[in-house]
């Protein structure tokens, strides 16, 4: 009976045990008191040390819509954040609004003629290039803080551009690219960028109406704005 009994309290010791060891516990790796214990990235929140910036909720891999990229993007990797959206032919998405998805680096290819005109997002992108490629391509494009670049090939493509913040650089290359369009004195608006380059090839028939730069930042308007002149390029 006594070798029983032990063998009873052994096991019942071991339950414990077991039951003990399968409660969590705080990581020494990142428990902290202040920020400056932690990891670069990381900032010490309520005794952890926590990533400043996460991974947006949508991030995915490599591959099309449905493989873990935005709905928005045709294909896109979630490491790099980058967001392809190519306005090919049969593309819905580009005959809608476009948004770039928050956080995200997109390149938005406007391929198909009169594509990317119901007006692009670019506020929360963390960057924006835009190639407007196809004929009386990209309307009304509106930038934020992430920096935002054009790439105006197409004939009277690029109208009602609104930089935001961050870096503009705008290439106006076919004939009466960078327009007023709408008639309402916005071709290009760069004037809160904190770096502006808008290069009018006026050999080429770029039109740049409505070109507003940063103030003492312009060269004329037949050169669009510069950024090299002192004073105007103060981007972190």
């Amino acid at each position: 009976m006594k070798i029983v009994a032990l063998w009873l309290a052994t096991v019942a010791l071991a339950v414990v045990t077991a039951g003990s060891c399968s409660v969590s516990h705080r990581s020494g790796d990142f428990a902290c008191e202040r920020t400056s214990q932690c990891a670069e990235g990381r900032v010490c929140s309520d005794g952890l040390c926590v990533l400043v910036n996460p991974p947006p909720p949508d991030a995915g891999g490599d591959g099309p819509p449905g493989d873990g990229c935005p709905a928005t993007c045709s294909s896109c990797d979630g490491v790099t954040h980058t967001c392809n959206i190519d306005c090919l032919p049969g593309n819905d998405v580009c005959t809608r609004p476009i948004t770039c998805p928050q956080g995200w680096n997109c390149t938005i290819s406007c391929i198909d003629s009169n594509a990317c005109r119901s007006g692009i997002d670019c506020r929360l992108a963390a960057s924006c290039q835009l190639n407007c490629f196809a004929d009386d391509s990209c309307r009304n494009v509106t930038c934020g803080a992430g920096d935002c670049s054009f790439e105006c090939a197409g004939t009277d493509s690029c109208s009602g551009i609104s930089c935001g913040t961050g870096a503009c650089n705008v290439m106006c290359d076919a004939a009466g690219s960078c327009h007023d369009n709408a008639g309402v004195g916005i071709g290009v608006d760069c004037a809160d960028s904190c770096s502006c380059n808008v290069q009018c090839t006026v050999g080429l028939g770029a039109a740049c109406t409505g070109l507003t730069c940063p103030a003492g930042c312009i060269a004329n308007m037949n050169d669009g704005c510069t950024a090299r002149r002192a004073g105007c390029n103060t981007c972190p």
